[in-house]
């Protein structure tokens, strides 16, 4: 009996350690399961990752080529406005010469209705 008793025993010790290792085998495989998910999501985030990098290689390239366009658009701005001050320096002499063109048309006119009213003859000889 006493050999029963140790057997029995060990019987159940060994049922425990079974039941303790199909629930530690449970664990486990809800673990891998919890694993292969977590796997799966760094696998979406990495790709997002990949993504938003790339799309910020493409902003940085965009920003790059706006700079160097706005370079090129400021010394072309610099040559129009020194082309504006060259003309603003000329504007004295453009308002006189526009004056002087105003006289001689204005006398041209006149020449002409005179002409045509009989104040003036031209006679050539």
């Amino acid at each position: 009996m006493a050999g029963d008793n140790g057997n029995g025993t060990w019987m159940r010790e060994r049922l425990e350690v079974l039941k303790a290792l199909a629930l530690f085998e449970q664990a486990l495989a809800g673990m891998g399961e919890d694993v292969a998910s977590l796997r799966g999501g760094l696998g979406q985030v990495l790709g997002e990752y990949k993504q938003w990098r790339a799309e910020y290689q493409g902003f940085r390239m965009d920003y790059a080529t706006r700079c160097a366009q706005l370079d090129s658009t400021r010394l072309k701005m610099a040559s129009v406005v020194e082309r504006v001050e060259a003309v603003e320096r000329l504007m004295p002499v453009v308002k006189a010469m526009m004056w002087v063109g105003a006289i001689l048309e204005a006398s041209i006119i006149a020449l002409v209705w005179a002409l045509i009213t009989g104040q003036a003859e031209m006679s050539f000889r």
